[in-house]
């Protein structure tokens, strides 16, 4: 499964966006959005959800089966 900067960074460029225009639309900084995609930044669940609606996404929590935790 992708980590959550490798679907945030494809999804901008997939929308034709700059992280300039990401990070002024979802309101975080250009630096947070730089280092998150960079897999450096450790953002808040608000911010995530800021960005991911700007990018057109949803955020889901999945409970943690037994199964997934033996991996």
């Amino acid at each position: 499964m992708p980590a959550i900067q490798q679907i945030f960074l494809r999804h901008r460029l997939q929308l034709g966006l700059t992280q300039h225009e990401v990070a002024e639309l979802s309101g975080v900084s250009v630096r947070l959005l730089r280092e998150l995609e960079a897999g450096r930044a450790n953002p808040g669940l608000h911010q995530l959800e800021k960005i991911a609606k700007v990018l057109n996404l949803i955020l889901t929590l999945t409970p943690i089966t037994d199964e997934k935790l033996t991996r």
